[in-house]
């Protein structure tokens, strides 16, 4: 938990800032990488909190100006979304192309290793990029000096562990300190008395393993009963329609109503398509417990209030992925069944060259018009995998200026 996110923030920002440790024998002037000084610093921090109406509530606490609030108890969760969700984006073309690649393949190693599951392909990507970046640091940063051996701390040595690790202990979240912690919090709010204070927490912790293993052992005893509130739509496999839904019907737009179209000649061909009213809902229930809004309702929120959570990832086919805004849910009974669809304006393929110099780091694509041909989309809602962030951004590579959206993907 803090060797990932207090610890390598407490470090690289430093550094950054060209404000970290530096020997006599040593000079700032010599730092290549201290790049986030004077109004490009508090530019960067004012970004950083920009970002937060666009960062979902599922995803916690949103960073704030790093700038102002680094010295103000900045969480480890801040850490978090600072470091492996918005840096590899906003501090490219701040940072030298060689300190920030770098970074990106600490940011992409961690990510892989810090999965709930994770394949044997990922486990030997995360472990070659960790090892590269550790390499990488010493080269960049230490450059071979005895006065900079104390760059090296401890959590960019523990960082070569975290892959060698898994095979005998499991991915890391499950043993971490954020689970940890979570479990203390839970076993705490259930004491009720103030004498024997720990000997209760004992006793507490204690029963909570004896169920778990007897639900372990026999799965019958678990709960497996989920309620809903008033008005859901229970879809089956953890997905529920949740309200508002609209009150009286209405006609889709043209490309609305052309994506439809689409749609029925893929998924329903035996059926004649005719044009019809769609009642819309607001909300979706996912099995991973994030609830994805739609723009109907969510952009009548004020920015200020905003925790946009209407960017989803999306499984297209068997085997494409791919990012976009959902516009509303509703449902149609064709060929006697009721099919939960949603309308969604699918963003472009992620810019090749941002992916490629990141190592999948940075993901970017560019919000389509809503009146683009092709733009629109409609998908069954159980191919929503989970909400997603995406962030305005603008970059220039090598052929020029880019306006495109930073799309973070977190486990």
């Amino acid at each position: 938990m803090h060797a990932t996110t207090l610890n390598l923030g407490e470090l690289f920002v430093p550094l950054w800032c060209g404000t970290f440790e530096c020997s006599n024998t040593d000079t700032v002037a010599d730092w290549s990488w201290a790049k986030l000084r004077g109004d490009v610093w508090k530019t960067h921090g004012a970004a950083v909190a920009a970002a937060r109406p666009f960062i979902p509530g599922s995803f916690d606490r949103p960073p704030r100006d790093i700038c102002l609030k680094i010295n103000s108890g900045y969480k480890a969760i801040e850490w978090q979304g600072y470091l492996f969700g918005l840096a590899p984006a906003f501090l490219y073309q701040i940072l030298p192309w060689d300190i920030w690649r770098n970074f990106c393949q600490m940011v992409q190693g961690v990510r892989l290793a810090l999965q709930r599951s994770i394949t044997q392909e990922q486990l030997f990507l995360a472990q070659k990029h960790l090892d590269s970046f550790h390499k990488g640091f010493e080269t960049l940063y230490i450059q071979r000096r005895t006065d900079r051996l104390h760059f090296l701390r401890p959590c960019v040595h523990a960082l070569l562990h975290l892959g060698l690790e898994i095979p005998r202990l499991g991915p890391p979240c499950l043993y971490s300190t954020w689970t940890m912690e979570r479990t203390v919090g839970n076993l705490g709010e259930e004491l009720r008395q103030p004498s024997q204070l720990f000997a209760n927490l004992s006793e507490r912790g204690l029963l909570w393993s004896q169920m778990n293993a007897l639900k372990a052992m026999i799965p019958e005893l678990a709960d497996p009963s989920v309620t809903f509130p008033s008005g859901a739509v229970d879809l089956g496999q953890g997905y529920a329609l949740l309200k508002v839904k609209q009150r009286y019907a209405s006609y889709p737009s043209n490309h609305e109503d052309q994506a439809i179209q689409i749609y029925f000649e893929k998924n329903i061909s035996d059926v004649r398509y005719s044009r019809f009213k769609v009642t819309r809902w607001a909300r979706l229930l996912l099995p991973t417990g994030q609830i994805a809004w739609s723009a109907w309702r969510e952009k009548l929120k004020a920015i200020d209030t905003l925790r946009r959570s209407r960017c989803v990832k999306v499984r297209n086919t068997v085997d494409r992925i791919e990012f976009g805004e959902v516009l509303y849910y509703f449902q149609v009974f064709v060929a006697n069944q009721t099919r939960t669809i949603a309308m969604v304006r699918i963003y472009s393929r992620p810019d090749a060259f941002m992916l490629e110099e990141s190592l999948g780091a940075a993901y970017s694509v560019t919000e389509k018009p809503l009146d683009e041909a092709n733009t629109m989309h409609v998908v069954d809602a159980k191919s929503i995998l989970s909400v997603v962030s995406v962030q305005p951004w603008t970059y220039r590579n090598i052929s020029g200026c880019h306006n495109v959206s930073f799309g973070k993907k977190w486990a």
